[in-house]
């Protein structure tokens, strides 16, 4: 018997018909959204792409960005005329060549430009991209000095805009003389900076045409787009500082760090380390006077000294005119058993930076200066003591205070004590100009209180009697052979602190950045981004389309 249809369940025939009103909308959706997308606007972007010279840059790649967010629509590279052509929905976009790019056979810098597309084709744009050029000479006459250090060339543009110099490419270090290397050349002032690969050569870094002073240097024209070629550079000369270090015994001590820095201005600075020998030589500047130091930053085993100077800290010093030889140093080892640290103060028992402290050595008949230091205000060696000396030898010492004019201040209290658990054994007699801190074999501890008002001339002198003498009838002061320095600990004193960094001279602006030429700024560049989110969203549409025409189908065909 057939099956009546009449007879079909009424609620199977309202999902049909719902299924089937559902399949309708969604395949109106379809046909209403395909459409609408298919038909953006869009338009065709021209772009030049030219070097320097105007001439066409052929082969390089040119990438559309969006500008909203930064993500890349398309990258083309120009035809055989230098062109970019391509068809870009309607948006802003950003189009960038970015520093380094290459065609093949030339490197270019940065450069960008921007568009609007909307609606029409925009006007045929220009991208004018920089092409490094060769920088290149020879250092003459090249030396076997020279090729054992090696030489960085390196180029300086001004920037008017700033009024400073300022460094933009480098070379490889040349060991044979003939120096080339790519940079971008602007229309502004140009320089060439000559550095020696290590300190210690005999010949000096400078500038070609000046030393170290980019006004008195050649200034090169710098032309766009065009290199400089077949520049000779003749390094200067140096003069040299050379010496030995060893301890109070006289043995050579290898390793010791010795630096020199001219005076006043601190501008040159250069170091070396002794040799096997105890032995070293500083080249430097000549005409400039140097301060000379030795110190053993690697172990901390000697006690710092600036040559003939007073401590580590080179509060003063015998200044150095290169060519200078047999500038020695004489250290004594930082663990010595004898030690004098001190405290100087006034009336109303404040310490008194900023004086200086003498120490005379009873040498037969005669005192003799052995070594000076200068008080600070506690913090170097923990208060209560402001200076210390460190003894090369037993011997008997006596002290004197100075200030800043070489006055001698009166001592109106004051006295020593081998530990700080009892009363100090007072000088005598008291007012004085001189503290006697008797022999010394071990740890001697020194207060002194002194008058600042001191009445001029009360204490302008030491003579060879009772009140001691700084040479004496017929003798001739010693050479300093202690030299004190900071420490936080009376005892086991820390030696000045290693300088951190060569400093660079002042002469030759060094900018944490070198600015970028105006006409072709770095441009920052993201990851590009997925595939575009119309085609996501057509799959999207046509699976549900699938998901529910097959919902229908299903529904209609049951039983």
């Amino acid at each position: 018997m057939s099956r009546n249809t009449e007879s079909r369940s009424p609620s199977r025939t309202v999902t049909r018909r719902l299924a089937a009103a559902l399949a309708a909308i969604v395949l109106g959706l379809v046909a209403a959204i395909v459409p609408a997308v298919s038909a953006s606007a869009s338009g065709q972007v021209v772009v030049e792409v030219v070097d320097q010279a105007g001439n066409a840059v052929v082969g390089l790649d040119v990438d559309f960005r969006h500008a909203s967010d930064n993500t890349t629509e398309v990258i083309e590279a120009s035809d055989a005329s230098g062109l970019v052509t391509v068809t870009l929905p309607d948006d802003a976009y950003f189009f960038y060549v970015i520093d380094g790019s290459t065609d093949g056979t030339s490197t270019y810098g940065s450069a960008y430009g921007s568009v609007t597309v909307s609606g029409t084709d925009p006007a045929p744009l220009q991208l004018i991209v920089n092409r490094y050029v060769d920088i290149s000479g020879q250092i003459d006459p090249w030396t076997s000095e020279m090729t054992a250090a090696g030489v960085e060339v390196q180029l300086y543009a001004y920037y008017s805009s700033g009024g400073f110099w300022s460094g933009t490419s480098f070379s490889e270090v040349t060991y044979d003389g003939s120096y080339t290397f790519p940079a971008l050349i602007f229309d502004q002032p140009y320089t060439l900076d000559f550095e020696m690969d290590e300190e210690n050569t005999p010949y000096l870094d400078a500038f070609l045409g000046g030393f170290d002073d980019p006004a008195l240097a050649t200034q090169l024209d710098g032309e766009p787009g065009v290199g400089f070629s077949g520049l000779t550079m003749s390094m200067p000369p140096a003069a040299s500082i050379s010496g030995t270090v060893t301890d109070i015994n006289g043995l050579p001590i290898e390793g010791i760090w010795i630096w020199a820095e001219d005076d006043p201005d601190y501008n040159e600075y250069v170091e070396t380390q002794t040799d096997a020998d105890g032995e070293y030589t500083l080249y430097v500047r000549p005409g400039l006077t140097y301060v000379v130091h030795a110190d053993d930053w690697d172990n901390d085993d000697y006690v710092p000294m600036t040559y003939d100077g007073w401590d580590g800290c080179g509060c003063e010093f015998d200044p150095v005119t290169p060519p200078a030889s047999d500038i020695d140093f004489e250290l004594v080892a930082a663990d010595t058993e004898l030690v004098i640290p001190g405290v100087v103060f006034d009336a109303a028992s404040e310490l008194v930076p900023d004086l200086e402290v003498r120490l005379f050595r009873h040498v037969g008949s005669a005192w003799v200066l052995d070594d000076v230091v200068v008080s600070d205000d506690g913090s170097s060696l923990g208060y209560p003591f402001n200076f210390v000396f460190y003894l090369a030898e037993s011997a008997e010492f006596r002290i004197q205070i100075a200030d800043s004019t070489g006055k001698i201040l009166r001592i109106d209290e004051g006295g020593t004590s081998p530990d700080l658990s009892g009363a100090p054994t007072s000088f005598d007699p008291l007012p004085a100009c001189y503290g006697d801190i008797g022999i010394v074999t071990d740890v001697v501890f020194a207060f002194v209180a002194v008058d600042p008002s001191t009445p001029s001339g009360a204490c302008a002198s030491l003579d060879a009697g009772a009140s001691g003498g700084t040479g004496g009838s017929g003798s001739t002061p010693a050479k300093p052979r202690s030299k004190a320095g900071g420490s936080s600990s009376v005892v086991a004193p820390t030696p000045t602190p290693t300088p951190t960094a060569t400093p660079t001279p002042s002469a030759t602006p060094r900018p944490s950045a070198s600015p970028t030429p105006t006409a072709t700024p770095p441009i920052e560049v993201p990851p590009a981004s997925g595939s575009d989110l119309w085609w996501l969203l057509w799959v999207a549409i046509g699976t549900l389309a699938i998901v529910i025409v097959g919902g229908v189908v299903y529904v209609v065909r049951r039983p």
